[in-house]
């Protein structure tokens, strides 16, 4: 089994400067790298064939009706032609189409080819059993309060568009 060295992520570890590898952000970090990876394994000996990171990272952003690239680069966080060479793979291993958007002739709307559904279908009950893996570990109860307690931070927890702007 892979360990990357716990809450630091592989980072090694800093007398001086602990609260580097000693902090909420890298223990979600580690918990969603090592959900995602897991997926990714499970996905593989599904038979869901060659699914790396860059796949998911534009398929957990697709609205099922499809989404602008504008729209699903924002919402990883990336550029717009960074998010675009992603889905060019989605699209190129047969999960996504790209389409004029029928409200913006300028725009491109990305949707999932049936095979794309098929594989939301199978992620979905590989998702499920990593989060019976992790109800194994820390009980029912404590997944339940895990998710009651992350679904406060996604509620309150957030970057204003001012935030945003200032930093430029």
């Amino acid at each position: 089994m892979l360990n990357n060295g716990g809450s630091g992520g592989g980072l090694k570890q800093d007398a001086d400067r602990l609260w580097r590898t000693d902090n909420t952000a890298r223990l979600l970090l580690h918990a969603f790298n090592t959900f995602e990876e897991k997926l990714l394994l499970r996905a593989a000996s599904a038979g869901a064939g060659d699914i790396r990171r860059v796949h998911l990272n534009v398929l957990r952003h697709v609205d099922v009706k499809g989404t602008r690239i504008a729209v699903l680069a924002q919402r990883a966080g990336i550029t717009n032609g960074a998010m675009s060479q992603a889905v060019a793979l989605c699209q190129r291993d047969g999960l996504v189409k790209i389409r004029t958007d029928p409200e913006d002739k300028r725009a491109r709307r990305v949707y999932f080819t049936p095979d794309g559904l098929s594989l939301l279908e199978t992620l979905h009950e590989l998702f499920l059993g990593i989060e019976q893996e992790i109800s194994d570990i820390i009980g029912e109860n404590g997944l339940a309060e895990l998710r009651r307690l992350l679904g406060l931070l996604q509620r309150d927890f957030n970057v204003s568009a001012g935030e945003i702007k200032a930093r430029g």
